[in-house]
């Protein structure tokens, strides 16, 4: 049996408006845009790392819910300081043992995200 050759990945997200969207994704947590399509409703942004993309599909109708897209982060302390200076709501760090702290918050359609640092990544 032959294996699929894993490229990497891409989240496809759904969004009510492609321009407040792109504002948060891009400009409120730094993602870089790789592709736009106003006319398909359709953009492509990626991490710094390269190891995160997401899509960004314009639809109708937004329904809440599905998979949480959970973003790495060297420094949750000064991440969530960082949303909040840019007036996003961010949850309190919670301390999952022995695993990570992770906080939560929501993109303009309120798909919930979340932030992660990992034990293993802080010093």
């Amino acid at each position: 049996m032959q294996r699929i050759s894993k490229l990497g990945a891409l989240i496809s997200i759904p969004v009510g408006s492609l321009k407040k969207s792109l504002a948060f994704y891009g400009g409120k947590l730094g993602f870089s845009l790789r592709l736009k399509d106003e006319r398909l409703g359709w953009a492509e942004l990626e991490s710094d790392s390269g190891n995160v993309r997401i899509g960004l599909a314009e639809v109708q109708e937004v329904k809440r819910g599905g998979p949480v897209l959970v973003i790495e982060v060297e420094d949750i302390d000064v991440a969530v300081e960082a949303l909040s200076e840019l007036r996003i709501e961010v949850s309190e760090i919670t301390d999952v043992k022995q695993i990570a702290r992770v906080a939560t918050l929501e993109d303009p359609d309120r798909h919930l995200l979340m932030l992660r640092q990992s034990y293993r990544r802080r010093n």
